[in-house]
């Protein structure tokens, strides 16, 4: 059996976490819209913690896998000489690897 101390010591999918700098402060985001990630200094009236604590918390997330639907579009887009049965193989491969990246 495992200690709830150990157990605590690594991330896990859903965490939430805030990444920091000891020298410049906090890494930031300001939405799921908005791809841009910035660096928020410390505020040295609040003791170093930004006034937007909340856009520097981020969670963690598995990584979605995206090679079986390439394949299947790609296959699609292009006149290869692909039988009915590949393309049924491709379809059902993007289809499984879909539903596994909704899951996660």
């Amino acid at each position: 059996m495992e200690d709830s101390s150990q157990v605590a010591k690594y991330l896990k999918i859903g965490d939430t976490i805030a990444l920091v700098s000891e020298e410049t402060g906090y890494l930031a985001a300001e939405g799921f819209a908005d791809s841009r990630v910035l660096l928020e200094p410390f505020d040295d009236s609040n003791l170093g913690i930004p006034a937007k604590f909340r856009d520097c918390l981020f969670q963690i997330h598995s990584r979605n896998q995206y090679t079986a639907q390439r394949a299947y579009r790609k296959a699609l887009k292009k006149d290869e000489k692909k039988t009915d049965e590949e393309l049924r193989e491709l379809r059902m491969s993007a289809e499984n690897e879909r539903a596994t990246n909704i899951i996660q």
